[in-house]
């Protein structure tokens, strides 16, 4: 059963929280607002200049070949297969080698789309 005290004020905690939220949601709108008008400036002025297409590749590779988060979760992937289940030699050599597989075809996928896309945009222009 509640009581007239329960329902009469907030509690300190409930009253801090409201306040918090209420201070973010007007430093996030502030945030939102800052970056529409700046990106309506940036529009306005000079393109920046493209970066070439090699310059590009080299970037992402390296991205993904030195990121930490793709070492965690292939170490945690293995980890999980091969210690927890006790996989065997076998079962080990067919799960990473249709994991490889998958992988490659993907990004087989993925290079050819984007192929396709850069040679008709290249042909429009």
């Amino acid at each position: 059963m509640l009581s007239v005290a329960d329902t009469a004020q907030p509690t300190l905690n409930e009253l801090t929280v409201r306040i918090l939220t209420s201070i973010a949601a007007i430093v996030f709108m502030a945030i939102g607002i800052r970056y529409i008008i700046k990106s309506n400036q940036a529009l306005i002025s000079d393109p920046l200049p493209q970066p070439s297409l090699q310059k590009l590749f080299f970037r992402g590779l390296a991205v993904n070949t030195i990121n930490p988060f793709t070492f965690i979760f292939w170490t945690t992937l293995t980890t999980g297969r091969v210690i927890i289940r006790k996989a065997g030699v076998t079962e080990q050599l067919v799960f990473f080698g249709s994991l490889l597989a998958m992988i490659m075809l993907t990004d087989a996928v993925k290079w050819c789309c984007l192929i396709g896309w850069v040679r008709s945009s290249t042909r429009d222009t």
